[in-house]
């Protein structure tokens, strides 16, 4: 029986039914996006934007990256595909870089013109790109940062 090959497409949404959330992450194997949903990976995308968007990091993850110096996946964002075409109607102003890194980070960061990094919660668009000149980030619009304990 041949193994299911998933799929590298452009069009994400004729793989995944885009009224429920998929999680996506960096494959750094393939140079592109993986798009999970119901915990398959449906596609491989070059790149992808999601609405409602929530950056999550796994402790445990993160923990064994730092322990292991060998990369898993631990951190992605939880959100629903949109086209590209949607994301349009946003401002110049808005949009925030927002990254990731296990070994210097616990979790998501912006990197505000002020110079400080508040951890990233959630973002009402993130426009992804794997292979774009920053390492491991997204640009994100309207930012929500999560409160200090």
């Amino acid at each position: 029986m041949a193994k299911n090959k998933i799929p590298m497409v452009k069009n994400v949404f004729s793989h995944v039914d885009c009224s429920r959330p998929v999680l996506c992450y960096r494959n750094l194997h393939k140079g592109c996006l993986s798009v999970v949903q119901d915990g398959r990976v449906k596609c491989h995308v070059p790149n992808i934007i999601l609405k409602d968007c929530e950056f999550v990091v796994r402790p445990a993850g993160r923990d064994k990256v730092r322990k292991e110096k060998k990369k898993n996946v631990h951190a992605f964002l939880k959100g629903y595909p949109i086209p590209s075409q949607e994301s349009h109607y946003t401002t110049d102003d808005g949009w925030e870089v927002v990254n990731y890194n296990p070994y210097k980070m616990d979790h998501w960061q912006a990197e505000l013109a002020s110079g400080e990094n508040p951890e990233v919660s959630k973002a009402e668009i993130v426009d992804c790109d794997p292979n774009c000149d920053w390492t491991a980030a997204v640009l994100a619009y309207n930012v929500q940062f999560k409160e200090a304990k």
